[in-house]
This record gives structure tokens, C-alpha cells and sequence, in this order.
């Protein structure tokens, strides 16, 4: 369900450079889409263009990861991770 709203929103972003600019436009496109309770954290390794991001409940964050991936620019390689 979120995964199209991010990887439309990680090939919108051309040149990464930081992962609190790359979490605020995941978010931003998700309350866009019409989910503003939910908030996209995480970590940028910008030597691999790497992002490892995770969705969680803005409500209720006790409800762990709603989704936990992983985005390489260089590959456009999209790819899930177990929660």
C-alpha cells in the first residue's frame, strides 16, 4: 500500500544528500496521499547511496514498523525487509 507513494517519492529525490531531507519528503508524500499519521524515519549511507528507511505510526509508535526497506539511487533497487 505505501510502497508506490515511496519509491515515486525516492526517484523524485536526484541527488541525496541527507536523511532528515529524505525521511521530511517521504513523509510529506505520504500525507499527501492522504496518510498524515504516519512518518517515514532513517539512515542515509550517501557513499552507497544507500537509504534504509522504516514507516511507523505517528499515533502509536508502540506498534513497531508498519514497513522497513531499503533504496539504492545507483540501482533503483527497491527492496523490502522483514519487520
Amino acid at each position: 500500500m505505501y510502497n508506490e507513494i515511496i519509491l515515486t517519492a525516492l526517484r523524485g529525490i536526484t541527488l541525496p544528500t541527507d536523511q532528515m531531507v529524505i525521511s521530511e519528503n517521504l513523509s510529506t508524500a505520504l500525507t499527501q496521499a492522504g496518510h498524515p499519521d504516519i512518518l517515514c524515519l532513517g539512515i542515509f549511507n550517501g557513499s552507497e547511496s544507500l537509504f534504509e528507511g522504516v514507516l511507523m505510526d505517528g499515533v502509536n509508535m508502540n506498534n513497531g514498523p508498519l514497513l522497513r526497506w531499503i533504496y539504492d539511487w545507483d540501482t533503483d533497487e527497491f527492496e523490502l525487509l522483514e519487520n
